[in-house]
């Protein structure tokens, strides 16, 4: 996603946060302003300090940070029409869309019982 669309996304809901592929977070504070931590710093082997900047506009590399839900709240999720998915332990992302076809992933595949009983839930589109 490029800068501009992150920013619009946070203009749209102050409460979704976004991370670049180097670690730099945007976010809206509670005050209500646009925080981007554009610097951070790196120890190297000889202990000296380096400071790294970032340039927002520069890269187009910014993804949305979602927060985890309980599988219970995913489900109503997909119950009222949005997508879901679900990390499995081995790292797997499996999407589950809404439909009448019952909980059933893009793959084909059913909900399996490690999915339920170890995966990590999320909600993909509000």
């Amino acid at each position: 996603m490029k800068a501009w669309e992150m920013i619009k996304e946070l203009t749209e809901n102050p409460s979704k946060k976004f991370k670049t592929a180097e670690g730099y977070e945007a976010n809206v504070s509670k005050t209500g302003l646009l925080t981007v931590l554009i610097y951070k710093a790196e120890i190297n082997a000889n202990k000296s300090i380096r400071i790294l900047g970032y340039d927002i506009f520069k890269e187009d590399d910014w993804e949305e940070i979602k927060t985890p839900v309980s599988l219970l709240e995913a489900l109503q999720a997909w119950a009222n029409g949005k997508t879901i998915s679900c990390i499995s332990f081995m790292g797997n992302k499996y999407i589950y869309p809404s439909s009448n076809d019952g909980l059933i992933d893009t793959s084909k595949s059913p909900l399996s019982q490690l999915e339920i009983l170890r995966g990590v839930w999320y909600i993909e589109n509000d």
